[in-house]
């Protein structure tokens, strides 16, 4: 485009202006609740939906799992529990590395 001089310019301020006051206001989203002016609207992905309802669930879920413990507890009173020094300073070693990456 090529501009010249001040007439110019004026002409096309003047058409920008003219098209400003033609657009409307408010964008072209289209919501189904509208949101009263000056009010914030928060919208939540579908996949926080689908992460927080796995988190729910996830909550409602034990740590701890009782066959196993009973097993365990039969085989300390049966004196045929064996502790495995190495699996034990591995776990920790793997917790603490799943700890850090957290961080």
């Amino acid at each position: 485009m090529k501009i010249n001089g001040p007439e110019s310019i004026s002409k096309i301020l003047t058409a920008y202006q003219n098209q400003v006051k033609k657009t409307p206001k408010s964008t072209a989203t289209k919501q189904e609740n509208p949101v009263e002016e000056g009010k914030d609207l928060l919208e939540i992905s579908p996949l926080a939906k689908t992460l927080q309802m796995y988190r729910q669930e996830l909550a409602g879920i034990s740590d701890v799992r009782p066959e196993l413990v009973k097993a365990i507890q039969q085989q300390i009173k049966e004196g045929n529990f064996i502790m495995e020094a190495k699996k034990i300073a591995a776990g920790l070693i793997e917790e603490a590395n799943l700890l850090d990456e957290e961080i």
